[in-house]
């Protein structure tokens, strides 16, 4: 069965199925002009979008329409998480080719419930269209008592990151260069399902340790560390052997014969965190994230990147870009 067969209220009527949302701060969800969501008991709100559109951020040669749905909104959540919040309410525009087989648009719903009912979303509204290519588009509302930027990072910080980086580009290298192992299951997962840090922010933030500067690692450690640094007004200074590499990434890049230190840097879709914040505050975060959590450099007052791996290096950030 196609699209174009059940129609675009057709189809919204199986979607809103398979999200059906229930809260006490729900007035009106799916099937209206607009929802009506009542405010949480928090002082800011916090909206973000994305957009995932096929062959610029799918392939569908790579991913299940289910894999698609869970990572569009796992990339919103991990927005939401780099701004110290959480996550509350979704709304979504479906771009679609009249003869998307119905199945595939509910399986791709079914992701994006999964994504969602793990993080507290509630998928309130959207819009169906026709399209002559498969994109979706999710806007995401939270709310926070206090707001994380990327401007509050300090001379002298130190440079945090969660989790360990390079594994989603390694993943993405697995399907480029078709490599054939099963030590590799754990990039393709971390490319095609990731995780936002929702939950270790969250750690941070109840046990009352302040992070003065956060962001996503959505386009690379060197990307949004300049981000990060060009909105603070500070350098970086970043210790190649003290970022966390999974064994998974090295063995990857070694099967492709790539330096692994380019998927560190310059990969993207990680989706860690990265934080700055004093020394003080980074031992309160070790103890309770242990090996969550890593110190890899310190803001510095020359506002320049270096890395440091025997010799200090300049680090010029590289990577996707979409223009």
């Amino acid at each position: 069965m196609q699209i174009k067969d059940v129609g675009e209220f057709g189809l919204i009527d199986r979607l809103r199925k398979i999200v059906k949302s229930e809260s006490k701060n729900l007035f009106l969800g799916i099937g209206d002009d607009a929802a009506v969501v009542g405010s949480a008991k928090r002082k800011y709100t916090l909206v973000t979008t994305d957009s995932f559109v096929e062959q610029v951020h799918f392939n569908r040669a790579w991913a299940t329409w289910n894999d698609i749905g869970y990572k569009a909104m796992m990339a919103n959540v991990s927005d939401i998480a780099a701004m110290g919040g959480i996550p509350e309410w979704a709304v979504i525009s479906l771009n679609l080719p009249d003869k998307t087989n119905v199945k595939d648009v509910e399986d791709l719903y079914r992701g994006i419930g999964l994504a969602s009912t793990n993080n507290g979303v509630h998928i309130v509204g959207g819009n169906v269209s026709k399209a002559s290519v498969t994109s979706l588009h999710i806007t995401l509302l939270g709310s926070a008592d206090k707001v994380i930027p990327r401007s509050g990072a300090k001379i002298g910080d130190v440079i945090a990151v969660t989790g360990t980086l390079g594994l989603a580009h390694a993943g993405l290298r697995i399907f480029q260069k078709k490599l054939t192992s099963s030590r590799n299951n754990l990039g393709r997962t971390k490319f095609l399902r990731p995780e936002a840090r929702i939950k270790w922010i969250n750690v941070l933030i109840r046990n009352k340790i302040k992070v003065n500067a956060c962001i996503d690692l959505s386009d690379g450690l060197a990307s949004d560390l300049g981000h990060v640094c060009k909105a603070s007004g500070v350098g970086a200074v970043i210790d190649l052997s003290a970022i966390p590499v999974a064994v998974a990434t090295q063995k990857v890049a070694t099967m492709a014969h790539e330096n692994v230190m380019d998927y560190v840097l310059f990969g993207g879709e990680d989706y860690e965190l990265l934080l700055s914040m004093s020394k003080k505050e980074f031992i309160k975060a070790k103890i309770v994230l242990k090996q969550n959590i890593h110190a890899i450099g310190f803001a510095t007052r020359d506002k320049t990147l270096k890395v440091f791996d025997g010799e200090f290096r300049t680090l010029t950030p590289k990577g996707y870009k979409h223009f």
